[in-house]
């Protein structure tokens, strides 16, 4: 799961770091991956800390116990939204990783950017069209 998602692939780019934390999102739903056929989905198993210049991100060590948190700035994140049916998410690509994304679901990605002061860049993505 964990070379499949490019979990590993984050490891090795963003190693964690410290940074001082404003809000900690336990048991949140992500998905990581090159595309929607090539990801992975972690169900209630991530969390996701907002930081001063950029996100963590922790599986739950009881689905990925030899997964090490990575934490990406908020330099390194491109905001893009994606419909799927009728569900808007937020497609978070991630710099020098070879296309490698994180969806998240609307009203997290909203929490996340006002949590962090509009740091994640969500208002200035043009909208699709209804």
């Amino acid at each position: 799961m964990m070379r499949f998602s490019g979990w590993r692939t984050l490891e090795g780019r963003y190693p964690d770091r410290d940074d001082r934390e404003s809000r900690r999102f336990g048991w949140q739903t992500a998905s990581l991956g090159y595309s929607f056929w090539r990801s992975s989905v972690y169900r209630n198993a991530m969390t996701i800390t907002v930081c001063a210049t950029g996100l963590r991100l922790r599986p739950n060590r009881a689905l990925l116990p030899l997964a090490r948190s990575v934490f990406i700035p908020w330099t390194a994140l491109s905001p893009k939204i994606s419909i799927l049916l009728v569900m808007r998410e937020w497609d978070l690509h991630i710099a020098e990783t070879a296309g490698l994304r994180l969806s998240l679901r609307a009203a997290l990605a909203t929490r996340l950017d006002d949590a962090s002061g509009g740091k994640l860049g969500l208002k200035t993505v043009t909208q699709p069209p209804n």
